[in-house]
């Protein structure tokens, strides 16, 4: 079964081809399904979203020699991110699944995020940066490898994140951009814990395409992704002008 995988949640794009075990095969688990990649390309275009994701398509479709006739699964990240990233992604894979008939999966992008490691014991925390003094950030805790997402995603400043986590002896895990800006803050609250390196740890299509996978029912219907919305937790800038000069 291949996966065509897109995240546009930040100024990162990254969007790839993978390979699962056939879902209708037996399999007792989902959790880590082996996963052949075929193609990933993952750029920092600094949110030029809309003027390289389709030639990037071309790219990865043509030089992984995966045409869209052999596609089974559409899955793009909804969110929380940029407002302008989550729709430019969505419309471009709500356009291939309607010109296709492909089903399309919609994955929070922080759900996504936990996929980018092999954790099997620990709390982890993915947290993005949401500007305004803000991060969008969740908890899970992991245990014998199956995870527990413990808080809805939030929208917050980092402090009332980190109120949301227990004091543990069990390891803790932070990752994303957000823990570039407030490193110094986490360490001062847990001194214990880890942060995954950067590299590891950017949205990316491949931990999209594993949350898809693990998602994808194949008897839903084929079309039940043209209601799939974004994941915002605000209004943008724009509507809160609005808001606020609105009597």
């Amino acid at each position: 079964m291949k996966i065509l995988a897109v995240d546009t949640s930040t100024e990162i794009l990254s969007l790839g081809v993978f390979e699962f075990l056939d879902p209708e095969e037996p399999n007792p688990s989902k959790a880590r399904v082996p996963m052949n990649l075929l193609g990933e390309i993952t750029l920092d275009c600094f949110r030029s979203h809309t003027e390289k994701l389709l030639s990037l398509l071309d790219t990865l479709l043509c030089q992984s020699g995966c045409p869209l006739e052999t596609i089974r699964l559409l899955a793009v990240s909804i969110g929380p991110g940029s407002f302008t990233g989550l729709r430019v992604g969505l419309a471009a894979w709500k356009g291939l699944a309607a010109a296709t008939k492909l089903p399309l999966v919609g994955v929070p992008t922080l759900d996504a995020m936990t996929r980018l490691g092999t954790f099997v014991e620990g709390w982890v925390c993915p947290i993005l940066d949401a500007r305004m003094q803000e991060v969008f950030g969740a908890i899970y805790r992991y245990e014998a490898g199956h995870r527990t997402k413990l808080t809805p995603d939030l929208v917050c400043p980092i402090g009332k994140l980190l109120d949301q986590i227990e004091h543990t002896a069990a390891p803790l895990f932070f990752m994303g951009n957000g823990t570039r800006l407030y490193r110094d803050a986490i360490r001062q609250r847990f001194p214990q814990a880890y942060f995954v390196s950067e590299e590891h740890a950017v949205p990316r299509a491949s931990a999209i395409a594993r949350e898809a996978f693990s998602l994808y029912k194949p008897q839903a219907p084929s079309d039940e992704g043209i209601l799939i919305a974004p994941i915002y937790l605000r209004k943008s800038q724009a509507e809160e002008m609005h808001a606020r000069k609105t009597p």
